[in-house]
This record gives C-alpha cells, sequence and structure tokens, in this order.
C-alpha cells in the first residue's frame, strides 16, 4: 500500500513518531512518503539552522516532501502550498494527519474527494497541554465542530496516551470507543548490542561499571519535577550513585540547579544531546527517573530496557504496567527518594530490566505500525 503522513514539522535528527512510525511502516513492506513543511521545530538551540529548502530526500526508505508554505507559527505549525496538488499526485491509500492542526482540513477535503483512500488521524492533546491559550477554546472548539461533522469520514482515530482519549471525549464529543490508543513508539533496534554500548558508554563518561546511573532528561525544569529529583537524589548519600542530567536548562532555573551541580559531584549535567546519544545512555543506565510531564522520553527508555520512575498518571500507569517500572505522587519527595532506592535494589532492579526489554516489544516501532494497519488486514 502507498501511505501519506502529513505533518507540520519533521526533523532528521529525532526520533519522534513521525520519524518513526513511517519508517515501521516501510519495514513492513509499504511505499510511504512524509508532506511536511521545509522548517523543523524551534528546539531553542537550533534557530539558525532549522531552515531548509524546499524538495526531497530520502530517510531511511521513507521519502520526506518538504513544501513551501504560506505562512508558519513558530512550534505551532505552516500552512503548506500546494497539499492538496500534491496529494492527488501521490493517491495514498492510507492519509495520516498527525495531530489535530491546519492539516486536518485538508485531510477532511481529501477525503471528500477521493472517498477510497482510508483517512487517519491522531491527537497528541491532554488537558495539561491544551486550550491553556486565550484562543485555545476557540481553536479546540473548531475541531469540535469538524469531528461532528465529519466524524464518519475518518477510519481511525487514534489517541497517543490514556489522558488524550479523555481530552477528546470532553473537548471533541467523541466516544472511546472511537478512539484507538496508539502508543508514541520507540526504537528498541540497539538491545542487541546493550553490553558493547554500556562498555564504551560508561568509559566516555569514565563511570566505573560498578556504578548505578540515573538519568533525568528533557527541557529543564518545565513541567519535569527536575528539584524534586534533585531533593529526592540528594536524601541517598550513597556514593555509588551518578545521576545524568541531559537536556536545556532554562535562564531562570539555572542558579538552582547550578547550586545542586556545585553541591554534589555525584550529578553530572552533559546538556543537550541529539535522541542517538540519549538512547546510548539509556543503555548505560539503571533507571530513568521522570515524576513530571508527559513525554516521548519514557518510551525510548522503555525500548532501550530501562526501568522507568513516573508521575502517577494514566499514561505512567500504562507505560509501567509491564511491571517495568514505578509510580510516584507527584510532588512527594520522600516517596520519590524511597523508590528511586527500591528500584535500584538488586532483585528489583534485574526484574524491572526484563520487563522492560519485554515491554520494548509492544512499544517498538514496527509493532506500533503494525496497530496502525491491523483494520486492514
Amino acid at each position: 500500500m502507498k501511505i501519506v503522513h502529513v505533518t507540520g514539522y519533521f526533523a532528521p535528527q529525532m526520533a519522534y513518531q513521525e520519524n518513526l512510525l513511517p519508517v515501521g511502516q516501510f519495514e513492513l513492506g509499504h511505499e510511504v512518503f512524509i508532506l511536511t513543511g521545509k522548517n523543523e521545530p524551534d528546539f531553542g538551540f537550533n534557530r539558525e539552522t532549522r531552515k531548509n529548502p524546499a524538495g526531497q530526500f530520502n530517510y531511511q526508505g521513507v521519502i520526506v516532501i518538504r513544501l513551501d508554505d504560506y505562512f508558519e507559527i513558530t512550534n505551532k505549525g505552516p500552512i503548506l502550498k500546494g497539499l492538496l496538488r500534491k496529494l492527488r499526485e501521490l493517491r495514498p491509500d492510507i492519509l495520516f494527519i498527525h495531530d489535530v492542526g491546519i492539516s486536518f482540513l485538508a485531510g477532511i477535503l481529501y477525503k471528500l474527494l477521493n472517498p477510497k483512500v482510508r483517512l487517519q488521524v491522531d491527537s497528541h492533546s491532554t488537558s495539561s497541554n491544551a486550550r491553556n491559550s486565550k484562543i485555545g477554546p476557540f481553536y479546540h472548539g473548531i475541531f469540535k465542530i469538524l469531528f461532528l461533522l465529519f466524524r464518519k469520514k475518518f477510519d481511525r482515530i487514534f489517541a497517543t496516551a490514556p489522558e488524550t482519549v479523555d481530552f477528546m471525549c470532553r473537548y471533541y464529543g467523541l466516544s472511546e470507543d472511537e478512539i484507538t490508543l496508539l502508543p508514541l513508539p520507540g526504537d528498541p533496534s540497539l538491545l542487541s548490542k546493550i553490553d558493547e554500548i554500556r562498555i564504551r558508554v560508561r568509559n566516555e563518561l569514565n563511570i566505573h561499571d560498578d556504578l548505578k546511573i540515573l538519568v533525568h532528561t528533557g527541557k529543564l525544569p518545565g513541567d519535569k519535577e527536575t528539584e524534586a529529583v534533585l531533593l529526592a537524589f540528594a536524601r541517598n548519600p550513597r556514593a555509588d550513585l551518578r545521576l545524568l542530567i541531559v537536556g536545556s536548562v532554562d535562564e531562570s532555573f539555572k542558579p538552582i540547579f547550578e547550586r545542586y551541580l556545585n553541591s554534589d559531584s555525584r550529578i553530572i549535567y552533559l546538556g543537550w544531546v541529539n535522541s542517538s546519544r540519549l538512547r546510548e545512555l539509556f543503555l548505560a543506565a539503571e533507571l530513568l527517573v521522570q515524576p513530571g510531564s508527559l513525554s516521548n522520553t519514557f518510551i525510548d527508555a522503555i525500548c532501550c530496557g530501562l526501568p522507568v520512575l513516573l508521575d502517577d498518571t494514566p499514561q505512567g500507569r500504562h507505560l509501567t504496567s509491564f511491571e517495568n517500572g514505578r509510580v510516584v505522587s507527584r510532588g512527594n519527595v520522600i516517596q520519590l527518594a524511597n523508590l528511586m532506592e527500591e528500584c535500584l535494589s538488586d532483585n528489583i532492579q534485574a526484574n524491572l530490566k526484563r520487563n522492560s526489554k519485554r515491554a520494548s516489544d509492544y512499544f517498538g516501532y514496527v509493532n506500533n505500525a503494525k496497530m496502525t494497519l491491523d483494520h486492514l488486514t
């Protein structure tokens, strides 16, 4: 089958859903295209390099076509020029619209003109990350109307987290049986090299194999509960622990962060790293500690066989349902410290790692791709 994905942004160096899902479909034997804008998201560090020319290139077997745009609202998305024309040219069997945004309208229009196409859409929105701006209620109100008018035109409506299912039911007027949970995908391909990568990475970081590594990552602090992680880590005086902080630190948080960094030599700050390096760090570690907001990083870690310690939310419980981690009450530093210690104990650590490797089969990007196609077989 010919599958076409439409997404406002595409960053080849990342391991987001729009990167991994199409590659999984290609590896299953399908012809896959991505239609996207010229620019990559603004991550802060790439403001001078995020702009690209229009054109196409091969990404791991998937053909990515960058289109010009009429204009772009940075990190919200561009309005793509010639999108319908390109869809008519490609004539997909499956059209996958990534997230409920401007391209959602193009997908509906193409379906009306081409009733045989299988139209799929997903949403990443939750009550905590959407409808928070002044125009949020108006913006999502428009899509509620569109879903009410055209919901029967969609062959599959996907939600990337249990919280997203709740959001779509509450704000778009959908019912749970109309929505399919499609977790964000991860890449488990490095698991077969875990011993080799673990040794190399620890040598590069000058961290002996007897030491236990915890990882905390993201745009910090954001809603990542970074200070709670630092406080919980400080409660444990064990000399054999190392806490790797990976990501960008907000200017307003730097004085607080530097105070912890300067007072505890067990904390190592690596700054921002790309997705490939982050997966290597996961393979060398014992535990991902992320008691804050939702992130695709969680699944990346699981697909590297790494146990996870997450916020006690529907997604946190779903991602640890393989007994591959623990959940913690938001803001409970004592509980967080106790669970960090529990997850690092030898017997529990061995079980958690074994279960994380099992979970990686489910959350891996090829299985994720199968989930988008299972209703067609």
